[in-house]
């Protein structure tokens, strides 16, 4: 099922791929609690480090 295809002046070369490659690399659910508030407590402390609150409270 893999064949190669080129494009170009042989520069660049795709192999053609079908259905269960693309089945086995999909992307996977992962954001639990632990990740969501790992995220929001970055984003507050970053915010206070850019001076994004400062930026607000101007705006």
């Amino acid at each position: 099922m893999n064949s190669e295809r080129r494009a170009g002046p042989g520069l660049v070369t795709y192999n053609v791929v079908g259905d269960p490659y693309f089945r086995r690399r999909r992307l996977r659910r992962y954001a639990g609690v632990w990740s969501l508030w790992a995220l929001g407590v970055g984003a507050v402390i970053s915010g206070d480090f850019f001076g994004w609150n400062f930026g607000l409270a101007v705006g």
